[in-house]
Protein backbone atom coordinates (compact mmCIF):
# COMPACT_ATOMS: atom_id res chain seq x y z
CA UNK A 1 0.00 0.00 0.00
CA UNK A 2 2.86 2.21 1.19
CA UNK A 3 4.14 2.08 -2.82
CA UNK A 4 0.75 2.42 -4.03
CA UNK A 5 0.59 5.58 -1.87
CA UNK A 6 4.06 6.67 -3.40
CA UNK A 7 2.78 6.05 -6.75
CA UNK A 8 -0.56 8.38 -6.21
CA UNK A 9 1.82 11.03 -4.57
CA UNK A 10 3.93 11.44 -8.23
CA UNK A 11 0.78 11.21 -10.13
CA UNK A 12 -0.88 13.78 -8.34
CA UNK A 13 2.32 16.09 -8.11
CA UNK A 14 2.44 16.31 -11.66
CA UNK A 15 -1.68 16.67 -12.34
CA UNK A 16 -1.25 19.78 -10.50
CA UNK A 17 1.86 21.00 -12.29
CA UNK A 18 1.59 19.87 -15.57
CA UNK A 19 -0.69 22.68 -16.96
CA UNK A 20 1.83 25.12 -16.81
CA UNK A 21 4.29 23.27 -18.60
CA UNK A 22 3.70 24.83 -21.61
CA UNK A 23 4.31 28.28 -19.64
CA UNK A 24 7.95 26.51 -18.95
CA UNK A 25 11.01 26.66 -20.49
CA UNK A 26 12.45 23.04 -20.68
CA UNK A 27 15.55 23.81 -18.46
CA UNK A 28 13.22 24.43 -15.66
CA UNK A 29 11.70 20.87 -15.49
CA UNK A 30 15.24 19.29 -15.70
CA UNK A 31 14.86 18.21 -11.76
CA UNK A 32 11.26 16.57 -12.54
CA UNK A 33 13.41 14.83 -15.72
CA UNK A 34 15.82 13.86 -13.92
CA UNK A 35 13.63 12.53 -10.77
CA UNK A 36 11.60 10.49 -13.60
CA UNK A 37 14.23 8.78 -14.77
CA UNK A 38 15.53 7.64 -11.53
CA UNK A 39 11.76 6.92 -11.09
CA UNK A 40 11.87 4.13 -13.73
CA UNK A 41 13.87 2.20 -12.25
CA UNK A 42 11.99 1.60 -9.04
CA UNK A 43 10.84 -1.90 -7.41
CA UNK A 44 7.13 -1.33 -7.73
CA UNK A 45 5.98 -1.68 -11.95
CA UNK A 46 3.28 0.61 -11.26
CA UNK A 47 5.18 3.41 -10.44
CA UNK A 48 7.65 3.07 -13.04
CA UNK A 49 4.69 2.97 -15.80
CA UNK A 50 3.68 6.32 -13.98
CA UNK A 51 6.99 7.77 -14.22
CA UNK A 52 6.60 6.36 -17.88
CA UNK A 53 3.89 8.18 -18.33
CA UNK A 54 4.29 11.27 -17.27
CA UNK A 55 7.22 11.74 -19.47
CA UNK A 56 5.30 11.38 -22.01
CA UNK A 57 2.78 14.12 -21.20
CA UNK A 58 6.11 16.62 -21.39
CA UNK A 59 7.11 14.85 -24.69
CA UNK A 60 9.67 16.78 -26.53
CA UNK A 61 10.74 18.69 -23.41
CA UNK A 62 12.16 15.63 -21.95
CA UNK A 63 14.56 14.71 -24.53
CA UNK A 64 17.01 14.58 -21.88
CA UNK A 65 14.95 11.46 -20.64
CA UNK A 66 16.00 9.38 -23.72
CA UNK A 67 18.99 7.51 -22.49
CA UNK A 68 16.68 6.09 -19.61
CA UNK A 69 13.84 5.37 -21.81
CA UNK A 70 15.96 3.25 -23.81
CA UNK A 71 17.25 1.55 -20.56
CA UNK A 72 13.30 1.17 -19.48
CA UNK A 73 13.25 -0.78 -22.50
CA UNK A 74 14.47 -3.64 -21.15
CA UNK A 75 11.79 -3.15 -18.21
CA UNK A 76 10.28 -6.92 -17.14
CA UNK A 77 6.90 -5.43 -16.76
CA UNK A 78 5.01 -5.18 -20.41
CA UNK A 79 2.96 -2.29 -19.95
CA UNK A 80 6.21 -0.32 -18.59
CA UNK A 81 8.05 -0.98 -21.92
CA UNK A 82 5.25 -0.46 -24.12
CA UNK A 83 4.95 3.17 -22.17
CA UNK A 84 8.39 3.73 -22.59
CA UNK A 85 8.35 3.21 -26.30
CA UNK A 86 4.66 5.45 -26.94
CA UNK A 87 7.40 8.48 -24.75
CA UNK A 88 10.24 7.47 -27.54
CA UNK A 89 7.74 7.85 -30.28
CA UNK A 90 6.49 11.60 -29.14
CA UNK A 91 10.15 12.62 -29.28
CA UNK A 92 10.36 12.11 -32.91
CA UNK A 93 13.48 11.63 -34.77
CA UNK A 94 15.79 12.54 -31.41
CA UNK A 95 14.89 8.95 -30.27
CA UNK A 96 16.57 7.59 -33.18
CA UNK A 97 19.33 6.18 -30.70
CA UNK A 98 16.57 4.09 -29.33
CA UNK A 99 16.29 2.02 -33.00
CA UNK A 100 19.02 -0.57 -31.78
CA UNK A 101 17.01 -1.68 -28.71
CA UNK A 102 13.43 -1.00 -30.57
CA UNK A 103 14.94 -3.85 -33.08
CA UNK A 104 15.87 -6.13 -29.77
CA UNK A 105 12.07 -5.95 -29.21
CA UNK A 106 11.29 -7.13 -32.02
CA UNK A 107 12.35 -10.68 -30.61
CA UNK A 108 10.19 -10.35 -27.37
CA UNK A 109 8.10 -13.39 -26.35
CA UNK A 110 4.89 -10.74 -26.28
CA UNK A 111 3.12 -10.07 -29.40
CA UNK A 112 1.95 -6.79 -28.14
CA UNK A 113 5.26 -5.30 -27.14
CA UNK A 114 6.69 -6.84 -30.64
CA UNK A 115 3.76 -5.01 -32.29
CA UNK A 116 4.86 -2.08 -30.52
CA UNK A 117 8.22 -1.64 -31.25
CA UNK A 118 7.68 -2.44 -35.00
CA UNK A 119 5.02 0.69 -35.26
CA UNK A 120 7.67 2.92 -33.26
CA UNK A 121 10.40 1.82 -35.99
CA UNK A 122 8.16 2.97 -38.67
CA UNK A 123 7.40 6.33 -36.97
CA UNK A 124 10.85 6.87 -36.41
CA UNK A 125 12.38 5.80 -39.65
CA UNK A 126 9.63 8.06 -41.51
CA UNK A 127 11.09 11.21 -39.87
Amino acid sequence: MRKLSYALALWLAFVLIMPCVSLAGSNRWEPQIKFLCKTLKNSNAQIRLQAANLLSELGVRAVSAIPALIQALDDRDSFVKRACIEVLVKMGSQATPAIPALLRILRDKFPLNRSAAAKALGRLRLE
